[in-house]
C-alpha cells in the first residue's frame, strides 16, 4: 500500500470514529463498525480531475432567470442530465443549490423551487437520479427486492451529486465557495450521504427526509417498501439483513460529517412515506448547528404546507448560503 493511500485509509477510519462520536444516541439498531464506515466512506473517493465532457444549451428564457439544459460525465461511465437555473440579476458569481427530487421525480422538480431562488440572486442545478428521468430504463428502479441494486443505485446518484460540484467550479458565473444543498424526499436520503461526504457543501435542508435503513424498511408504507417486506416474509429472509446490506448508503452515517456546516430539516409529524422517528433518527444523527420545523400535514403526510415551506427555503439559504 502506498503511502497515499495509508494516509487516505487514516483518514478514513478518523472520520469514522467521528461519526460515531457525533452521535451516540441515533446509531440504528443494528450498527455498522468503524471499520466498515470507513470503508464506507472510501468508497466515495473518486478523480476529481477526470474529464467532466459537458455539454449545455439554452432551453427557456424568462427574464428574470434562464433555464439550461445539462449534461456531464460522472463515475462508472454514467452520463447525468440536468438542469442549470441562472438568475439574470444578481452578483456577477451566483451562489448555487444543488437540487435533488424524490423517489419516481425528476430534476423537473426543481421548477417549483428555481423561480424564488433565482430571485433571491442563487442559481439551481438539479439532475436526475439515477434510474429517474432522462435515465429511465426499462425493469430497473432504485428501490427493488435487490438490494446490491439499490445500494449502487443510490451511490450512484450521490458521486453524480459530487460530479454536479465539480462542473460547478468550472464556471466562472459560480460561487464554489456557496454551495447549498436542497432534496425532497429521497433526494434528502441521498443527499445527507453526498453533503457529509463533500465538504464543498455550505449547508444543506432536507425536506421529508430520514435515514436508519432498519427503521424504514420495517415502517415504510411507500410500495416498494412494502413490497420489500413481503418479499422478505415469503422468503425468510430477515429485513434486518436487507437493511445491513444498504449501510453504505444510510444517512446516518454521513450526516454527522457535515457539522458544523448548518442543516435544515423540514417533516410532517403524520408521514407514513418517511415516519417521524426516521426523520428523528437523521435529526440526532447530524451534529450542531442544525434545526426542525415540524408540520401536520394530513393525507399521507408527505407534503408539507407549500407556502411555509419556500418561507423557509428562501429564509435558510439567504442565511446560510
Amino acid at each position: 500500500m502506498t503511502q497515499f493511500r495509508l494516509a487516505r485509509a487514516a483518514r478514513a477510519l478518523m472520520l469514522a470514529a467521528a461519526v460515531l462520536l457525533l452521535a451516540p444516541a441515533a446509531a440504528p439498531a443494528r450498527s455498522a463498525t468503524p471499520d466498515q464506515i470507513a470503508h464506507y466512506l472510501e468508497s466515495y473517493d473518486y478523480d476529481h480531475a477526470a474529464p467532466l465532457n459537458a455539454e449545455l444549451s439554452t432551453r427557456s428564457d424568462s427574464g428574470t432567470y434562464t433555464v439550461h439544459s445539462l449534461a456531464f460525465d460522472s463515475v462508472n461511465g454514467e452520463r447525468v442530465p440536468a438542469l442549470l437555473f441562472l438568475p439574470a440579476n444578481g452578483a456577477p458569481a451566483h451562489p448555487c443549490v444543488v437540487f435533488l427530487h424524490g423517489y419516481g421525480g425528476d430534476k423537473s422538480m426543481a421548477n417549483m423551487f428555481a423561480p424564488s431562488l433565482t430571485g433571491g440572486g442563487l442559481a439551481v442545478l438539479a439532475i436526475d437520479a439515477q434510474y429517474h428521468g432522462e435515465r429511465k430504463q426499462p425493469g430497473k428502479n432504485v428501490l427493488t427486492t435487490d438490494a446490491d441494486n439499490n445500494r449502487a443505485a443510490f451511490h450512484q446518484s450521490i458521486m453524480d451529486l459530487r460530479r454536479a460540484v465539480d462542473y460547478l467550479e468550472t464556471r466562472d458565473d459560480i460561487d464554489a465557495s456557496r454551495i447549498g444543498f436542497l432534496g425532497v424526499s429521497m433526494g434528502s436520503f441521498m443527499g445527507a450521504v453526498f453533503a457529509g461526504v463533500d465538504a464543498r457543501v455550505k449547508t444543506a435542508l432536507f425536506i421529508v427526509g430520514g435515514g436508519g435503513w432498519d427503521e424504514f424498511f420495517a415502517n415504510s408504507q411507500v410500495p416498494p417498501i412494502v413490497a420489500i417486506r413481503e418479499h422478505c416474509g415469503k422468503t425468510g429472509a430477515p429485513l434486518a439483513t436487507f437493511a445491513d446490506s444498504m449501510q453504505s448508503v444510510d444517512a446516518v452515517y454521513f450526516v454527522g460529517l457535515m457539522a458544523p456546516r448548518p442543516m435544515l430539516m423540514i417533516n410532517c409529524s403524520d408521514d407514513i412515506i418517511v415516519p417521524k422517528q426516521n426523520a428523528e433518527l437523521l435529526f440526532e444523527a447530524a451534529g450542531e448547528p442544525k434545526h426542525i420545523e415540524w408540520f401536520k400535514c394530513g393525507g399521507t403526510g408527505h407534503i408539507p404546507p407549500p407556502g411555509k415551506t419556500q418561507i423557509l427555503i428562501g429564509k435558510w439559504f439567504k442565511k446560510n448560503l
